[in-house]
């Protein structure tokens, strides 16, 4: 049975700590992916998030593979429910395992 290659060890940081530049490689190739495999413009998703994202103001966590966005979640609490908003990884990380610590 074939392993699906390692990945550097993964640090998960919390969403706040970056700004929409940082993570503006992985929106444009989300924004990509949703247009070819779904044929929705994720555009105006993107752009509502990038601006939550610089006001510091949307919940969630991005996952760091050697100091680069690899991935992001993130997450809206209405009264006594969280909704997740989103969910996205790289392509080059979708099939790789974590290192063990």
């Amino acid at each position: 049975m074939a392993v699906a290659p390692q990945l550097a060890p993964v640090e998960i940081v919390d969403l706040r700590r970056l700004r929409a530049r940082d993570l503006a490689p992985l929106l444009e190739e989300q924004q990509r992916t949703w247009l070819t495999e779904l044929f929705w413009d994720y555009r105006p998703s993107a752009e509502m998030i990038a601006k939550h994202l610089d006001a510091r103001t949307l919940l969630g966590s991005v996952a760091l593979v050697a100091g680069r966005v690899a991935g992001y979640c993130f997450y809206v609490v209405e009264e006594q429910k969280g909704l997740l908003g989103d969910l996205y990884v790289l392509e080059p990380y979708r099939r790789q395992r974590p290192a063990r610590s």
